[in-house]
């Protein structure tokens, strides 16, 4: 019985969270998985930027751990668009903070921040 309102649960929570902004964020990630595949130096950061875009598309439920890996494309990464992303996202976390029925949807804002942020660095599962 756990399990099933747990679905649910997430189930309603993606689809919130799709209206709310996670749509918009997903087709922009996978614009830059799409624009980064077409150079051979931005293969390896296409699969990145599209593992992000599955993890924006559906954010609850999954949990964000951050592994050291890859300083040289996380700091090119952070200091040309992640940092952008990151506090676009952030802002996003402090709106929905304002309700306290958004207070889930904040906590996957924050997620998402995580992701933008390090997404060479962040294991998503």
């Amino acid at each position: 019985m756990k399990s099933i309102l747990l679905r649910v649960a997430r189930i309603a929570g993606n689809g919130y969270w799709k209206i709310f902004g996670g749509v918009v964020l997903c087709v922009i990630w996978f614009a830059l998985g799409f624009a980064a595949a077409i150079t051979v130096v931005g293969a390896p950061w296409a699969a990145r930027f599209f593992k992000a875009g599955m993890f924006v598309w559906k954010p609850f439920g999954k949990q964000v751990v951050i592994v050291p890996s890859s300083p040289v494309s996380g700091i090119l990464w952070a200091a040309t668009g992640g940092v952008l992303f990151g506090i676009i996202s952030l802002v996003g976390a402090l709106i929905s903070f304002a309700s306290l029925a958004a207070i889930p949807l904040a906590y996957q804002w924050l997620k998402v921040a995580v992701v933008s942020v390090f997404p060479f660095s962040c294991r998503i599962s």
